[in-house]
């Protein structure tokens, strides 16, 4: 199985680039007085990425090095360079003679082994545009991949639709009226939501004189939805919790860090109940009164923008996905990209499994729900939007996902060079165009 050798290759290199493992956020730290701001700028168009660096404090001494890496698992070292006593630095990868991974660390030149940034990326051949990547092979989806979905919708259905919904008046806006729902979902568990509607979507009696867009919200690992209000914008939301997250761990708690739970038992991962409870989520909006149904989108971000993505994959209705930052995504890629985050638990998952009878288990429930995979079922817009410096979820995996997307389906790849792992002003005001461009007539 191609993971299992990828992995022995990447165990293998681990002492070659431990220097490159680092979080980028921990790298950026720095002395009172010499805070550095980093930028990966990407053109799509081009082959290779540019990283630049400036300093709002004084001058200081800065070098870098570089190591190449191969798909196969292969390092050599690329490139050092001594910067001087700058104020800010660039560096514009050099093109390979193929498709390669590239690792570059800053450091000051004071004898200081803390790296002072950590960067890694995609470079491509003269004439290649990161924007027509593809990915690495390994991870695609196999053929029973729709079978395997529409089992797992078949399940979700067997659960009668009762939500249970509580006003919550305390919470309400000057715009928007909140309510708690708690769904039923599979294996006899319940997910809470929160629903924020206008108020303008009822009459004085309570009736429903309007319908509205709505937008299906799902949060990043471990995360907790809250209320969010968009009725100010003429948005019904709602927030859900898959399970173990938020308000749903009142009704169950994962007894480990969820995205290991049941990993070896692809019928019933983790990730595939939860992608069922993000379903029913929407599937609860299509069924309200106040809603428009040809006009329900999903957003999220990291593992938000992973469930966006699923939330569109299995419930066709879905007019447009926002996924920012998306996580679980293109793992032939992600190995090698991300050092940190859910992939470092991931690999160390994948290594205990090295050999033995749930290996090959592992690896169809990490290919069952690849975002890159699920994008292959999706009929809607979708606009994906990706840090230039984010080394948990790595941008090339997002071109890998844009270009997994059916043919004729409208789609947008966005870059913030300037956002490390967090959704940045930039991909707030994208969203917000994508938004009105096909939920607002």
């Amino acid at each position: 199985m191609r993971r299992s050798q990828s992995f022995k290759q990447f165990s293998l290199r681990a002492i070659a680039i431990l220097a490159f493992s680092l979080i980028s956020t921990f790298a950026l730290a720095a002395p009172a007085g010499a805070q550095w701001k980093w930028s990966g700028e990407i053109s799509k168009n081009l082959a290779t990425p540019r990283i630049t660096g400036k300093t709002t404090g004084t001058r200081e001494k800065i070098r870098m090095t570089a190591i190449k890496e191969f798909p196969e698992g292969t390092t050599v070292a690329l490139e050092s360079r001594n910067f001087g006593l700058v104020d800010s630095v660039a560096y514009s990868l050099p093109r390979p003679k193929r498709d390669s991974y590239v690792h570059v660390k800053f450091y000051r030149d004071n004898g200081s082994t803390a790296a002072l940034f950590s960067w890694s990326g995609l470079v491509r051949p003269s004439g290649l545009a990161l924007i027509d990547y593809k990915g690495q092979p390994g991870y695609e989806a196999p053929p029973d991949f729709e079978d395997y979905w529409d089992r797992a919708k078949k399940e979700l259905a067997a659960v009668t639709q009762e939500p249970d919904i509580t006003r919550q008046p305390d919470k309400d806006t000057t715009s928007g009226l909140l309510y708690r729902v708690d769904l039923p979902t599979v294996e006899e568990t319940t997910v809470v939501a929160w629903l924020f509607v206008p108020r303008k979507a009822y009459d004085s009696e309570g009736t429903v004189k309007a319908k509205y867009p709505a937008v299906v919200l799902v949060p990043g690992y471990g995360g907790a939805m809250v209320p969010i209000d968009r009725t100010w914008d003429g948005y019904i939301t709602l927030s859900v919790n898959p399970r173990s997250h938020g308000a749903s761990s009142e009704y169950w708690k994962a007894p480990v860090t969820h995205l290991a739970y049941r990993i070896d038992e692809p019928e019933r991962y983790y990730y595939r109940q939860a992608m069922l409870d993000c379903l029913r989520g929407a599937q609860f909006l299509f069924d309200r009164p106040e809603v428009d149904p040809k006009r329900v989108g999903s957003e999220g971000g990291s593992q938000g923008g992973l469930f966006a993505i699923s939330t569109a994959a299995l419930e066709p209705r879905i007019s447009c996905v926002v996924s920012n930052i998306t996580s679980w995504c293109a793992f032939a890629d992600r190995q090698y990209l991300a050092y940190t985050g859910t992939q470092r638990t991931v690999n160390s998952l994948l290594e205990k499994a090295d050999g033995t009878t749930s290996e090959p288990l592992l690896h169809r429930s990490l290919v069952m729900t690849d975002a890159a995979n699920l994008a292959t079922l999706i009929k809607c817009p979708v606009q994906i939007n990706m840090g230039g410096i984010d080394m948990i979820c790595p941008w090339p995996t997002g071109i890998v996902l844009y270009n997994r997307l059916p043919k004729g389906v409208i789609k947008e790849y966005n870059i913030s060079p300037e956002a490390a792992h967090s959704n940045s002003p930039k991909m707030k005001n994208d969203a917000r165009r994508w938004q009105r461009r096909f939920l607002k007539p």
